[in-house]
């Protein structure tokens, strides 16, 4: 757990000028895309909620919404996004879920959701976030 917050060195020594410029980060998105050569089932779920999402049969679900691109080391979180999220519109709140399925440990789950957690922390105090962008 002391690993947890090893990045926020990073993460200060890049701000208040991020490395990622990206205005895509904590956007809510979904990416439906299914690659041939991807054949995990974890991607293969997520997507299947995005599709049913967009299709609307799934509401307020979202998939790969960026979190923490740039903000430390550049390939370390290049592709720091949450799986799903569920954004309720009447409360403005989300949840993020991490969906582990054959790979990593449940505490692996846990871990990377509290690194977003704190990413998105992180990003509102340094002001590259709006309080709106986890919105949509």
């Amino acid at each position: 757990m002391a690993s947890l917050f090893n990045g926020t060195k990073g993460m200060e020594d890049n701000c208040p000028n991020p490395r990622s410029t990206s205005n895509k980060l904590w956007k809510l998105r979904r990416a439906t895309n299914i690659r041939s050569h991807n054949p995990s089932k974890e991607i293969m779920l997520e997507k299947a909620v995005a599709m049913l999402a967009e299709n609307g049969h799934m509401p307020g679900w979202f998939n790969q919404c960026p979190t923490a691109s740039g903000i430390s080391d550049s390939s370390r979180n290049r592709h720091s996004d949450v799986d799903l999220a569920y954004w309720r519109e009447a409360d403005g709140h989300t949840r993020l879920i991490e969906l582990k399925w054959g790979s990593d440990s449940p505490s692996e789950a846990v871990r990377q959701v509290l690194c977003y957690g704190a990413a998105y922390v992180f990003a509102g105090c340094t002001g590259t976030r709006s309080c709106r962008s986890i919105a949509g």
